[in-house]
Protein backbone atom coordinates (compact mmCIF):
# COMPACT_ATOMS: atom_id res chain seq x y z
CA UNK A 1 0.00 0.00 0.00
CA UNK A 2 2.96 2.54 1.00
CA UNK A 3 4.82 1.53 -2.12
CA UNK A 4 1.79 2.09 -4.66
CA UNK A 5 2.06 5.07 -6.36
CA UNK A 6 -1.35 5.44 -8.21
CA UNK A 7 -3.75 6.93 -6.29
CA UNK A 8 -6.53 4.81 -7.75
CA UNK A 9 -5.23 1.91 -7.24
CA UNK A 10 -4.61 2.90 -3.33
CA UNK A 11 -8.28 3.32 -3.53
CA UNK A 12 -9.40 0.37 -4.34
CA UNK A 13 -7.29 -1.31 -2.10
CA UNK A 14 -9.05 1.05 0.90
CA UNK A 15 -12.22 -0.11 -0.46
CA UNK A 16 -11.38 -3.62 -0.53
CA UNK A 17 -9.54 -3.82 2.58
CA UNK A 18 -11.80 -1.79 4.91
CA UNK A 19 -11.03 0.89 6.90
CA UNK A 20 -10.20 -1.27 9.98
CA UNK A 21 -7.46 -3.21 8.05
CA UNK A 22 -5.95 -0.09 6.27
CA UNK A 23 -5.74 1.30 10.13
CA UNK A 24 -4.51 -1.52 11.36
CA UNK A 25 -1.96 -1.77 8.64
CA UNK A 26 -0.66 1.82 9.04
CA UNK A 27 -0.58 1.69 12.67
CA UNK A 28 -3.07 4.38 12.88
CA UNK A 29 -2.85 6.23 16.32
CA UNK A 30 -5.26 6.75 19.35
CA UNK A 31 -5.35 11.20 19.10
CA UNK A 32 -8.64 11.34 21.70
CA UNK A 33 -11.09 9.71 23.50
CA UNK A 34 -14.25 11.42 24.40
CA UNK A 35 -17.68 10.36 26.49
CA UNK A 36 -20.68 11.45 25.89
CA UNK A 37 -23.46 11.48 28.37
CA UNK A 38 -26.82 11.55 26.18
CA UNK A 39 -30.27 13.24 27.10
CA UNK A 40 -31.43 9.99 28.25
CA UNK A 41 -28.69 8.61 29.80
CA UNK A 42 -26.60 6.49 27.07
CA UNK A 43 -23.46 6.72 27.29
CA UNK A 44 -21.47 6.77 24.19
CA UNK A 45 -17.54 6.55 23.49
CA UNK A 46 -16.10 8.40 20.67
CA UNK A 47 -12.42 8.29 19.59
CA UNK A 48 -9.98 9.97 17.15
CA UNK A 49 -7.36 7.62 15.23
CA UNK A 50 -4.81 9.58 13.02
CA UNK A 51 -1.81 7.84 11.10
CA UNK A 52 1.49 9.16 11.33
CA UNK A 53 2.04 8.91 7.13
CA UNK A 54 0.90 11.61 5.12
CA UNK A 55 -0.68 11.00 1.65
CA UNK A 56 -1.13 13.01 -0.91
CA UNK A 57 -4.66 12.11 -1.08
CA UNK A 58 -5.52 14.30 1.77
CA UNK A 59 -3.25 16.85 0.79
CA UNK A 60 0.14 15.88 2.54
CA UNK A 61 -1.87 15.15 5.95
CA UNK A 62 -2.67 11.89 7.39
CA UNK A 63 -5.67 9.71 7.18
CA UNK A 64 -8.17 10.46 10.33
CA UNK A 65 -11.03 8.13 11.35
CA UNK A 66 -13.57 8.70 14.64
CA UNK A 67 -14.56 5.78 15.94
CA UNK A 68 -18.35 5.31 17.59
CA UNK A 69 -18.88 2.79 19.94
CA UNK A 70 -22.86 2.21 19.87
CA UNK A 71 -24.30 2.89 23.77
CA UNK A 72 -26.95 -0.09 23.41
CA UNK A 73 -25.41 -2.56 20.86
CA UNK A 74 -21.59 -2.13 21.59
CA UNK A 75 -21.19 -1.85 18.24
CA UNK A 76 -18.02 0.05 16.63
CA UNK A 77 -18.21 2.28 13.89
CA UNK A 78 -15.22 3.73 11.76
CA UNK A 79 -15.70 6.47 9.69
CA UNK A 80 -13.10 8.35 7.93
CA UNK A 81 -13.39 12.00 9.08
CA UNK A 82 -11.00 15.15 7.85
CA UNK A 83 -7.15 15.41 9.39
CA UNK A 84 -7.42 18.48 10.73
CA UNK A 85 -9.44 17.75 13.79
CA UNK A 86 -7.63 16.96 16.66
CA UNK A 87 -10.65 16.47 18.98
CA UNK A 88 -13.06 13.30 19.42
CA UNK A 89 -16.51 15.19 19.90
CA UNK A 90 -15.56 17.66 16.87
CA UNK A 91 -14.65 14.99 14.53
CA UNK A 92 -17.66 13.06 15.43
CA UNK A 93 -19.94 15.99 15.10
CA UNK A 94 -18.22 16.88 11.63
CA UNK A 95 -20.16 13.29 10.42
CA UNK A 96 -22.90 14.36 11.06
CA UNK A 97 -26.01 16.30 8.96
CA UNK A 98 -27.85 16.59 11.97
CA UNK A 99 -25.38 18.23 14.35
CA UNK A 100 -23.35 21.46 13.90
CA UNK A 101 -22.29 22.50 17.32
CA UNK A 102 -20.56 19.97 19.76
CA UNK A 103 -22.70 20.82 22.66
CA UNK A 104 -26.25 20.08 20.41
CA UNK A 105 -24.30 16.29 20.64
CA UNK A 106 -27.00 14.71 22.88
CA UNK A 107 -29.54 12.46 21.96
CA UNK A 108 -32.66 11.99 24.02
CA UNK A 109 -33.07 8.28 22.11
CA UNK A 110 -31.96 5.57 19.59
CA UNK A 111 -33.90 4.89 16.35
Amino acid sequence: FMNQTNQDTRAAWYEIMGQEKIMEMLGAKLIDTKSIEHANGDLEIVQLYKTTERFAETGGEPLAWVKFVCPSTGTNYLIDVEPKHTDALEAAVSTSPLVENPDDYRFDGRA
